[in-house]
């Protein structure tokens, strides 16, 4: 019909068909079609009488390019792509979308710099995506807004990243403060919740406050049970795992040694079977914690099963 790819049609629908082959799992092929796209959209720009509009679409397509090559852990890549789409957003972005785009652009930049380990850069973008995403949505005005929702999740990550670098009390200032958005946005029973809870209890732990970390893994633990219908969750095994801990490190080897023992036989319903790392990391625990109790036979089991399956 198009006589061709340089249309704007097929470079919607490479879109569409990258999208779909993320979801998918397939990043290879969503890569290809993104590029693609990629492709038509810059010769369009360059061609389109309104180049506000062009620019949007090659936002997009950029912006996906980007996700896919996060998705594939080529964050050096995937942080070359955000860049260009950042220039594009702040060069020739409608004014009534330009701030929205940036906030995106400069979290997934974020996210970026987080995986590869600069804290630095991660908290000055999430930062500036936070204080962008504040004058767009004040505290209190439409809380259930989508930007809302992007500010919460904003702040999470950087609450994550002041962990990460072991600013711990910044960490904690943060989750309890996304806490409280949260509950105010979601309610008590959302899975939202429970992960800053778990996070909360993550800091309290690195704080060396096992007693108050207890409390919040244990509200953790109640909503994802209710979340998930009961205990065969990955989310659960996985604050099971943080209570057992937090309980170690309490000194009530008994305790810890019940939470693990619950986590270890979600875990080996969810995985299958005992080869995933996640039974090993469980099983390695428990030697821990039996070779506390003073039982070194079932120790010396515990972290020899665990060996096997790390092998």
């Amino acid at each position: 019909v198009h006589g061709g790819d340089n249309h704007k049609e097929v470079a919607n629908t490479l879109i569409n068909m990258g999208a779909a082959c993320s979801s998918l799992g397939d990043s290879t092929a969503a890569l290809e079609h993104y590029e693609r796209s990629l492709a038509i959209r810059r010769k369009l720009h360059c061609e389109d009488t309104h180049p506000a509009v062009a620019a949007t679409l090659a936002n997009i397509a950029e912006r996906n390019l980007g996700s896919v090559y996060h998705s594939q852990g080529d964050f050096t890549r995937a942080l070359e792509t955000y860049e260009r789409t950042l220039e594009i957003n702040q060069r020739t972005m409608p004014i009534t979308r330009r701030d929205q785009e940036v906030a995106n652009t400069l979290s997934s930049m974020g996210a970026a710099y987080a995986s590869l380990g600069e804290h630095t850069c991660a908290v000055e973008h999430y930062g500036r995506s936070l204080a962008i995403r504040r004058k767009l949505h004040p505290q209190g005005k439409n809380p259930l807004a989508a930007d809302t929702a992007l500010f919460i999740v904003d702040a999470h990550a950087l609450g994550l990243v002041y962990h990460s670098r072991g600013d711990f009390s910044r960490a904690r200032e943060i989750y309890e403060r996304t806490l409280a958005t949260r509950r105010r946005v979601h309610g008590d029973n959302h899975h939202a919740v429970a992960e800053t809870q778990n996070c909360l209890g993550a800091v309290y732990d690195s704080l060396g406050d096992h007693t108050r970390a207890l409390e919040h893994y244990e509200g953790s633990l109640t909503i994802r049970r209710r979340v998930h219908g009961g205990d065969n969750h990955k989310e659960v095994a996985n604050t099971l795992i943080n209570m057992g801990a937090a309980c170690s490190s309490l000194g009530d080897s008994t305790a810890a040694l019940e939470h693990y023992e619950r986590s270890l036989a979600i875990r080996r319903k969810v995985h299958g079977g005992d080869n995933h790392q996640e039974v090993a990391d469980t099983l390695r625990s428990m030697g821990a914690a039996y070779a506390s109790l003073g039982d070194s036979t079932r120790a010396v089991e515990h972290d020899d099963r665990s060996l096997a399956i790390r092998r």
